[in-house]
């Protein structure tokens, strides 16, 4: 039994792990900046979605059917196991009534009658026991079958506040029949977990389990923002700003802006918790490389981690911070490798992606080790795949030093242009980029538009 729950856990910590790869390897699949922004005005950011969502589906019915192949095998020791006990029960109980017929035998005037030997049919190996499975071991679709409250939470991974409609579509695919459906749709209405977050023509609901973790995580926020964490002397900070500086001097004959100084004091100085949120290319990377310097200096362990590989991979080629992913960082924990002491300074990169229910297990987990945490990100971008939107939360609550200002692209005009992608005024970037002739549209002259996207 033991193996059977430690296999069941491991694949169920397998199957998590690949569908969070999967997920944001599909997520780095769509169109970004002024890619993303021309993807929706053409329809087609629609069908990226459309198709994404149809792959993780797939992905998740791989899931249960792995699931399922595992319980069958789990079922069928169990039945070889049990054949084998009543097996043994049967031949026990044969050789005691032996035993005691033999010292009947030898005690003639002992008043002994054993009683006759019952003979049991042989077992059956095929014909199922009641075994009641574990409730890990449940797929979705059973444990809606079993209850139909069950989806609120598989909602709750998803969306953070949803109607009645959502109820019913995420039922449909467990429950075709409309009469049923309706039925289970009302049923998980009724769920003590059930939190009506917002009244109106259409209630608008959450559960019990996810605002507690909210509550939770922005609790632990506060007080790790109001803690002090692992100091770095104002030498140390000035000597990592010098050397970064001299670096970009070399590279491309420029330092640091004022923001981005600012952001490394920031991080180097606040407490135990402290968020930097930044434009795309205004310099986040090249700040944490500064910082960096200053924590190794000090004696400290620089942690990296990212929801991606890819944007894992990047922090640390442009930071120098030895990266993981989230998933691969939780992992380690697990198995009691990798923890985080009062000697580590943890960074997250990209955190405005990362749903509420994973950055609060990160957030707890610094918190009670003592460690350093650093959000890093744009909560303006692309949004948690999970329900959520904590880093906005946290930094708007905490404070957040900020990078306005576009460092990656050297002209001006590509710098208006970043600055209204980001802001969400794609209409004007697309422009700026038209009158620069990066854009071309069906039945323009391409002798004026010779350079494309």
């Amino acid at each position: 039994m033991y193996e059977q729950r430690s296999e069941r856990e491991t694949l169920r910590d397998t199957q998590q792990a690949r569908l969070a790869v999967e997920a944001t390897a599909l997520m780095e699949n769509l169109p970004t900046g002024l890619k993303a922004a021309w993807a929706k005005m053409t329809g087609s950011y629609q069908r990226f979605c459309a198709d994404n969502e149809a792959q993780i589906n797939e992905a998740l019915q791989r899931d249960r059917r792995e699931q399922q192949d595992l319980i069958q095998r789990h079922l069928k020791a169990r039945r070889a196991l049990q054949h084998e006990f009543e097996q043994f029960e049967y031949h026990r109980e044969l050789n005691a009534k032996s035993a005691q017929r033999e010292i009947g035998a030898r005690l003639p005037d002992a008043e002994f009658a054993p009683e006759q030997v019952p003979l049991r049919p042989e077992y059956d190996p095929a014909q199922p026991l009641i075994i009641q499975p574990d409730e890990d071991t449940l797929s979705i679709a059973e444990k809606v079958a079993r209850d139909p409250a069950h989806i609120l939470e598989v909602i709750a991974d998803k969306k953070e506040v949803f109607t009645r409609a959502d109820i019913l579509r995420a039922l449909v695919p467990y429950i075709p029949d409309p009469t049923k459906l309706h039925i289970a749709a009302e049923a998980a209405l009724r769920s003590p977990d059930l939190v009506e977050a917002k009244a109106g023509s259409e209630p608008r609901y959450s559960t019990q389990e996810f605002l507690s973790i909210k509550a939770t995580l922005s609790a632990n926020a506060r007080v790790m923002a109001s803690s002090s964490g692992a100091s770095v002397s104002r030498k140390h900070i000035d000597a990592a700003i010098a050397k970064e500086n001299a670096t970009l001097q070399i590279l491309v004959g420029a330092g640091l802006s004022a923001e981005q100084e600012a952001a490394i004091r920031h991080v180097l100085t606040s407490g135990q918790l402290s968020c930097v949120i930044g434009l795309a290319g205004a310099g986040k990377s090249t700040m944490l490389s500064a910082a960096r310097h200053a924590w190794e200096k000090r004696g400290l362990q620089v942690i990296g981690a990212a929801l991606s590989g890819k944007a894992a991979d990047g922090l640390e080629t442009a930071s120098g911070i030895e990266s993981r992913t989230l998933a691969s960082l939780e992992y380690s924990w697990k198995n009691g490798y990798n923890l985080l002491t009062r000697n580590s300074v943890l960074v997250i990169d990209e955190a405005g992606m990362v749903g509420t229910k994973q950055l609060a297990r990160f957030v707890s987990a610094a918190e009670k080790s003592g460690a350093t945490l650093i959000l890093v990100g744009d909560p303006e971008q692309l949004q948690p795949i999970q329900a959520g939107r904590p880093f906005k939360d946290i930094a708007l609550d905490a404070g957040a030093a900020r990078l306005t200002e576009i460092r990656r692209q050297r002209q001006e005009w590509q710098r208006l242009a970043s600055s209204n992608l980001a802001e969400g005024r794609c209409a004007d970037a697309i422009e700026t980029y038209r009158q620069q002739g990066f854009v071309s549209t069906p039945g323009e002259s391409h002798e004026h538009h010779t350079r494309s996207i």
